[in-house]
């Protein structure tokens, strides 16, 4: 059993110093890096695009759509908070953003607001 908090002796090697000493933006960057990479691959994306007769590979719509989710629910969490997303189970990442109801609803008004070039 592990006890106390892993991170802070991951964060005490060196090896992993930069990413605990990540500042807020740096991790905004990080998430967001991670959505633009992932969203098109998702199911959902990929269908959601298709009923609105968008092209799933357009790279910007994918920078759009993460731009749009991601950028106004993270400026309200602290540093820590951002750091600490990681770790979370993806239920507690959910609470930390507002809810699976915010976060469907915010996904609706971004998919919603997505426009071909």
């Amino acid at each position: 059993i592990m006890s106390g908090d892993w991170s802070s002796d991951v964060c005490s090697s060196d090896l992993l110093l930069s990413q605990c000493a990540m500042s807020k933006p740096q991790a905004k960057q990080n998430i967001f890096e991670s959505c633009v990479k992932n969203i098109p691959f998702a199911e959902k994306w990929q269908n959601d695009l298709k009923e609105r007769g968008l092209d799933s590979n357009n790279s910007k719509l994918a920078t759009d759509y993460c731009t749009c989710m991601w950028d106004k629910p993270l400026d309200k969490l602290s540093e820590d908070q951002i750091r600490s997303l990681g770790k979370l189970s993806p239920q507690e990442q959910l609470d930390l953003l507002g809810g699976a109801q915010a976060f469907e609803e915010r996904d609706k008004q971004c998919v919603a607001g997505l426009k071909a070039e």
